[in-house]
C-alpha cells in the first residue's frame, strides 16, 4: 500500500478527516471546555504520547533547524467577524507550515520535528491558559469533554500531522495543499451526524465542486508528473 502512488492521497484525506472532527468537537464543548484549555491540552497530550518515541531524537538532533449559503447577493453583504478572521489568519500559518515542510533537513526526524512543535505549543499556550483560569474560566470534566480533548490530542495533532507530514514529503505542497478544501466537504457532513445540523443544496453543490477541483488537481499535475518522468518530490 505503502508502495502505491494513491497511498499519499489517502494519508491527505484522513489527516484532513480528524481535524474536521476538531470543529465539531469544539462546538460541541463550547459550553464543557473555552477555547485555550482545549488548545492547551491539545498540544500537551500530543506531546506526552510523542515524548517517548521522539525524545531521543530531539536530543541528537536539537541543532538542525527548521523554519517554521450559495447566493451570489449574499457577497454584497458579507461581513467578517471576530472568528472569521482568526480564520483566515489561521488558513495563512497553515498555508506557510505547508510550504515550509518542503524545506526540513532531511537529517530531522519527523516525530522530533512534531515533539519540538508542540512543546512551542506548550510554552504559546501556557500564559494564555494560566489567565483563562484566573478568569474563572475552566474545564467541565464531563465525559463528552474528556472524549473531545483526548480526540484532540492523539487523532486531530499527533495521528494527523504525521499523515499530512508524511504526505506532503512524498508529493509536495503544491498537490497536497487542494486537499485542506475537504474540510469543508467533512465538517458538514460530520455535524450532521452528531450535531444534528442540517445540509442544505447549497453544501451539496459546494461539496461536489471541492470533489471535482481535488480530483482535477490531483490527477492533472501527476499526469504532468508521469508525462515528464520520474520526480525528485
Amino acid at each position: 500500500m505503502r508502495r502505491s502512488p494513491f497511498f499519499p492521497y489517502a494519508l491527505l484525506a484522513v489527516a484532513v478527516l480528524l481535524w474536521a472532527g476538531n470543529w465539531v468537537f469544539a462546538r460541541a464543548l463550547r459550553f464543557d471546555a473555552p477555547p485555550v484549555a482545549l488548545a492547551f491540552w491539545r498540544w500537551l497530550i500530543a506531546l506526552v504520547i510523542l515524548s517517548p518515541l521522539a525524545f531521543s531524537h530531539v536530543r541528537q538532533q536539537w541543532r538542525v533547524a527548521i523554519v517554521a449559503r450559495g447566493e451570489l447577493t449574499a457577497l454584497a453583504g458579507l461581513q467578517l467577524n471576530g472568528g472569521d478572521l482568526w480564520v483566515l489568519f489561521a488558513t495563512l500559518s497553515w498555508a506557510i507550515y505547508t510550504v515550509c515542510l518542503r524545506w526540513r533537513p532531511a537529517e530531522l526526524d519527523p516525530l522530533a520535528m512534531l515533539w519540538t512543535i508542540s512543546a512551542l505549543g506548550v510554552v504559546a499556550m501556557l500564559p494564555l491558559y494560566a489567565w483563562e483560569l484566573a478568569t474563572g474560566r475552566t474545564v467541565h470534566l464531563t465525559l463528552i469533554a474528556l472524549s473531545g480533548i483526548a480526540y484532540m490530542g492523539v487523532f486531530a495533532t499527533v495521528v494527523a500531522y504525521v499523515f499530512w507530514n508524511r504526505a506532503v514529503q512524498q508529493i509536495g505542497p503544491n498537490r497536497a495543499g487542494p486537499f485542506m478544501y475537504l474540510m469543508l466537504v467533512y465538517t458538514p457532513l460530520l455535524a450532521m451526524v452528531f450535531l444534528d445540523e442540517r445540509l442544505q443544496l447549497y453544501h451539496f453543490i459546494g461539496c461536489a465542486l471541492i470533489l471535482g477541483g481535488i480530483y482535477l488537481a490531483a490527477s492533472g499535475r501527476r499526469g504532468a508528473a508521469s508525462a515528464r518522468g520520474p520526480s525528485n518530490v
